[in-house]
């Protein structure tokens, strides 16, 4: 995934999992393909794959965040969880 089409993904939703120190956030391509992150405390993000969730190189994970800032009305909700990311 380029980090060009990164900057045009419509974020649709944030989920703060308090307790595991990462943020759920969903997006979607002009298509309406949807696009899964997982962003961790420490700054390394994930992209969902058929497989799992691979990390994405820095300069990627750079955008990703970017792009969730610059989408600030973006309703973010909050739960707990137990699963344990690695």
């Amino acid at each position: 995934m380029s980090k060009e089409f990164i900057g045009t993904l419509k974020f649709s939703h944030f989920i703060k999992v308090v307790g595991q120190g990462f943020i759920f956030a969903s997006a979607r391509d002009e298509g309406e393909r949807i696009y899964n992150f997982i962003i961790k405390e420490n700054g390394i993000v994930a992209q969902q794959t058929r497989f799992g969730f691979r990390q994405l190189p820095k300069e990627t994970a750079e955008v990703v965040k970017l792009s969730i800032n610059l989408q600030p009305s973006v309703p973010t909700f909050t739960t707990t969880s137990h699963i344990k990311l690695s």
